[in-house]
């Protein structure tokens, strides 16, 4: 058809930017027994996938932790002398008021010994961990050169002492060491 016209449009575009909108979550950390604000902790939201977001600490105990995408987070939060907190199942909304957490810490007993083992043993290779009753890992560390260890944090319940040493045998035995388990009960708090 030589009367045929063609047409050309030409529609502008435009850039459309995403922008992430982001959840946060505020909290007060303080000692149950006397309701003071504890001032030196730690305090990290994590999510599902194991990622962790930490804190903005203020000096009277408060605590801001942001830029959460929105999900279902666990909050834990650890200072020297109390028993970890845990808090699971909160709820991060960007189109919702930021939730508020109180954090009450209980005081917690500190466990000390001493690691011995066989001549020429660098104490200070050997890592400790506490492993709860339930299986999750509590206080871990390793002792210092003269072999001593000081655990704080300690909640009530029971408790079990790994040994974990480089040199491990097959059997899962090293020469000259204690069991590779030993019972440790908290029973009060100190």
């Amino acid at each position: 058809d030589a009367d045929a016209v063609v047409l050309t449009v030409s529609v502008p575009t435009a850039e459309v930017a995403v922008v992430p909108r982001w959840g946060t979550v505020t909290g007060t950390v303080s000692d149950r027994q006397s309701g003071r604000p504890v001032v030196t902790f730690d305090a990290s939201m994590l999510g599902r996938d194991g990622s962790s977001w930490g804190c903005n600490r203020e000096p009277v105990g408060r605590f801001t932790i942001g830029l959460l995408p929105g999900g279902t987070y666990r909050l834990v939060v650890t200072a020297d002398g109390y028993a970890p907190f845990v808090q699971d199942g909160i709820v991060v909304d960007p189109d919702s008021k930021a939730p508020t957490v109180s954090v009450p810490l209980e005081r917690g007993a500190t466990v000390r010994g001493t690691v011995r083992g066989p001549a020429g043993l660098d104490p200070t290779v050997v890592l400790l961990r506490f492993l709860r009753a339930d299986g999750s890992v509590g206080p871990c560390g390793r002792p210092d050169r003269d072999g001593r260890f000081a655990f704080h944090g300690f909640g009530r319940g029971r408790y079990y002492l790994e040994v974990v040493c480089p040199g491990r045998r097959d059997d899962g035995s090293w020469p000259g060491l204690a069991p590779e388990e030993a019972e440790v009960i908290v029973a009060s708090e100190t």
